[in-house]
């Protein structure tokens, strides 16, 4: 059975090494992750800004946990969600899209 891919769906002739773009499947998540300890040891310039991205915006959070500013940490973390039509991660059961937080204990 063939996988109804990004790529097919449009007619592309390339593989996924000659994309340059994670060539998601159209039914189902893909189990693709960011890693942040790769980009943290990476020697690319770009992908060391990518680190200090992420390394400090979690960074605000937690200031934001900890300064007791619940208010700004939910709206931090309110748009960790991804749209459905990414199909990265993973869901329990089938692709749901994105996700509103629930109630965080803090």
């Amino acid at each position: 059975m063939i996988e109804n891919r990004f790529s097919t769906h449009f007619g592309l002739t390339k593989s996924q090494p000659e994309l340059d773009f994670v060539d998601i499947p159209l039914d189902t998540d893909i189990r693709l992750f960011v890693d942040p300890y790769a980009l943290s040891v990476a020697s690319d310039t770009w992908l060391l800004e990518c680190s200090n991205i992420v390394v400090g915006y979690f960074e605000r959070v937690i200031e934001s946990i900890r300064k007791d500013q619940k208010e700004d940490a939910l709206k931090l973390l309110s748009h960790l969600g991804e749209p459905n039509d990414t199909h990265l991660g993973l869901s329990k059961g089938s692709a749901d899209g994105p996700r509103r937080w629930p109630r965080l204990g803090f």
